[in-house]
């Protein structure tokens, strides 16, 4: 019951900020039809903005299957919105077979990006060894990442603190700092 209830929380915290997006998602005359164009064409922006629209879309529009289709498109170009999406999915079985580990594995690919709620979604997982081994350092690294524009891993990382010792601490904001520099050494390169 615990581990669902953090599933679907993980599932709800990595949709907070395109489900905003998809739901005010309302397309004109001809648009939808051009971003269908623009996804087939291999644009991952187009991609992710089809799969926000089928996953997340209220009403009979809602097509997981097709959401799940244009995101998994999108996440092979690394486009991390798009394998946030897929994470989400992966935790909470929307569209395909319920999979702790492959969510995790979508979330520290979209982590590895520098996308927050990849961060925040991989730190939760470290912490409550969702699909992984429990490693509270690395939660935490992972949520201190996320805490900078997202106030509910700070929460969860602020929560992992008040168990750590002076030792611990210094070891895992050490860990955060690596972190923090792999990411922008990789970002500098152009990599995603």
């Amino acid at each position: 019951m615990k581990t669902a209830l953090i599933a679907a929380f993980c599932c709800a915290a990595s949709l907070v900020l395109p489900i905003a997006h998809a739901q005010g998602l309302k397309f004109k005359a001809g648009e939808l039809a051009d971003y269908q164009a623009r996804a087939e064409s291999g644009e991952p922006k187009a991609q992710v903005v089809l799969a926000q629209y089928y996953l997340l879309t209220l009403g009979k529009e809602k097509d997981p299957l097709e959401g799940i289709r244009w995101a998994r498109k999108a996440a092979a170009q690394n486009e991390a919105e798009a394998q946030v999406l897929l994470a989400g999915c992966y935790m909470s079985g929307d569209g395909v077979e319920k999979d702790l580990k492959e969510a995790m594995r979508w979330y520290r690919k979209a982590a590895e990006q520098n996308h927050v709620m990849g961060q925040f979604g991989l730190g939760v997982g470290y912490s409550k060894g969702l699909g992984m081994e429990k490693d509270e350092k690395e939660a935490y690294a992972w949520l201190s990442l996320a805490a900078r524009a997202q106030a509910d891993a700070a929460v969860f990382r602020d929560r992992l603190e008040k168990q750590f010792s002076t030792e611990q601490l210094a070891d895992a904001k050490q860990r955060t700092e690596v972190l923090r520099a792999q990411i922008e050494a990789r970002l500098k390169k152009g990599g995603k």
